[in-house]
């Protein structure tokens, strides 16, 4: 009787340590607080982009400009400034020749040339997103006086 209790209980702890194992493995961020926030209030900054230039050499700029942000399965707009703490924010560790910040302004009034891409991120947004490098076309002193160089 002793022993199919002790296997018993053994089996259990193995099934239940197997369980926990597997659950604490993920790779996945689970952003639904962040969402659930913006979605009861919005930051109502009026930021319309989010930008990121990296200052290449003395005279060579590139970026990636962000705009028009949609909460998926929503349909609610969210600010810049949503978008960027809910995704960009936590790179605020970056090099001292890249500069991400929120704007005002939208990417194209930026001088930014794309915006026909839209794409989801792994934190439930859609957006437009939009570039400028030499290959593209040259980032605007717009852009770079917007990313505060």
């Amino acid at each position: 009787m002793k022993s199919i209790f002790l296997k018993t209980l053994i089996l259990a702890l193995a099934i239940g340590l197997s369980a926990c194992a597997k659950h604490g493995k993920t790779n996945e961020t689970d952003n639904s607080g962040i969402l659930a926030a913006i979605l009861a209030a919005p930051s109502g900054d009026s930021t319309k982009s989010v930008l990121r230039i990296t200052q290449v050499d003395a005279t060579s700029w590139s970026g990636i400009c962000y705009d028009s942000f949609i909460i998926e399965n929503s349909g609610v707009s969210a600010s810049g400034t949503d978008f960027f703490n809910a995704t960009l924010g936590a790179l605020q560790n970056a090099p001292p020749l890249v500069r991400e910040t929120v704007s005002k302004s939208t990417c194209s009034s930026l001088g930014f040339a794309g915006g026909v891409l839209q794409r989801g991120t792994g934190n439930n947004f859609n957006y437009k997103l939009y570039e400028c490098n030499p290959d593209v076309g040259v980032c605007t002193f717009a852009a770079i006086q917007a990313a505060g160089f």
